[in-house]
């Protein structure tokens, strides 16, 4: 190793090389080149705080510098410090706070580090600390004269990848969405989250904790059903303080492959099917007609009228045409065949799902309300007696 002049040896030399003489009325000055006084090597200080990291850096909280230089993280090598995987960039003389220490590999499981300060000795620029040959960016030390080192834990975290997320274009009710797939690089959830400005935002609807792998065809039931159309995101979330609850300060995105996050989204139509309401009171006629009172459709539907079977609606006699969200009053439905006796009928809604105006045997019937009875109303349609 190169040895330096002690501090107080080289306070003694500057002071000599520095001082004015005067002999014979002749002034005579000598100016130092800082180039050749040897960089101070303390007092220097590191804070190193046990953290956990993704494996590719951790964090100094804070750092003195006594002159220009780098700290070097070592691996942990049977209680002292083995191979080097990070050096600071240069860093110049002073306290600097937070200081970022890139791995030159990243770590694949928890480790024990050593932190080291070394000052610039030749002022090169260069880290030059290779034992036992060349040794000439040194140690610096603290105040009391020990070596410039500090020893931290660090934990690594969950993995953000590769995480995976796939939302396919649907229509819904409002109380449901499926998902596709999503992929899981950690244990962690799956979230239907809302569209604010062509980014995720509320969360409608979240998965218990999962664990990684890959989630298919999972049924979100949000807790406020949905009730406008338009963009929705599915979005896989690592749980990163491994505390088993969802917190989207503290939890993080998963990431795809190319970086990208783990983030899907597709319009999602809303076709709700309540409030609907049909009424109908008991008439008479010719045969030729029923009339509906009042209708309301939450969405595109038609009106049927069915034949009384025991107290429950039974064959249907005639399907309306399409009609459109809305209300209306005094339907008049007419009859392909004429009634010839007094009967029973229902009328009852179907709402046009795909919007096709054509109802299908996967077209629902219009509820009452979230969940609730099917709208229908039960009529006596009597035929007056022809008069001798």
């Amino acid at each position: 190793m190169i040895r330096r002049l002690t501090i107080s040896a080289l306070a003694l030399s500057l002071l000599a090389a520095a001082c004015t003489y005067e002999s014979s009325g002749t002034t005579t000055t000598t100016v130092v080149d800082l180039q050749d006084v040897p960089p101070a090597t303390g007092p220097a200080d590191l804070v190193l705080e046990d953290q956990r990291v993704e494996g590719t850096s951790l964090t100094l909280a804070s750092v003195t510098m006594p002159d220009d230089g780098w700290v070097v993280v070592r691996v942990d090598q049977g209680g002292g410090p083995g191979e080097i995987i990070g050096i600071s960039e240069l860093l110049r003389k002073g306290v600097i706070a937070r200081v970022p220490i890139p791995f030159t590999l990243p770590l694949t499981e928890d480790a024990v580090v050593h932190a080291t300060i070394h000052v610039d000795a030749d002022r090169d620029g260069i880290y030059t600390y290779e034992a036992p040959d060349s040794l000439i960016d040194e140690i610096a030390t603290f105040a009391n004269g020990e070596a410039a080192t500090a020893v931290g834990t660090i934990g690594l975290l969950p993995p953000l990848q590769p995480g995976e997320a796939t939302l396919e274009e649907q229509r819904t009710d409002g109380t449901s969405v499926l998902a596709a797939a999503a992929v899981l690089p950690s244990p962690g959830f799956v979230a239907l989250m809302s569209n604010v400005q062509g980014e995720p935002g509320e969360v409608l609807a979240i998965t218990e904790l999962l664990p990684a792998g890959t989630v298919g065809d999972y049924l979100f039931v949000p807790a406020v059903p949905l009730r406008i159309s338009g963009l929705v995101f599915l979005v896989a979330w690592v749980d990163r303080n491994e505390d088993g609850l969802f917190n989207p300060v503290e939890d993080d995105i998963a990431v795809r492959v190319d970086g990208s996050l783990a983030a899907a989204s597709a319009i999602v139509t809303v076709v709700p099917l309540e409030p609907t309401s049909i009424s109908a009171v008991d008439q008479e006629g010719d045969g030729t007609f029923v009339n509906v009172a009042e209708l309301i459709l939450p969405s595109q539907g038609f009106v049927e009228l069915l034949t009384d079977a025991g107290g429950v609606p039974g064959e249907r006699l005639v399907l309306t045409g399409s009609r459109a969200a809305g209300t209306y009053e005094d339907i008049t439905i007419e009859l392909d065949g004429a009634l010839t006796e007094n009967t029973l009928l229902w009328v009852r809604t179907i709402i046009d799902f795909d919007e096709d105006g054509v109802a299908g045997p996967e077209d629902p019937f219009g509820l009452v309300q979230l969940n609730g009875a099917v709208a229908q109303a039960r009529l006596t349609y009597t035929i007056p007696e022809e008069e001798e």
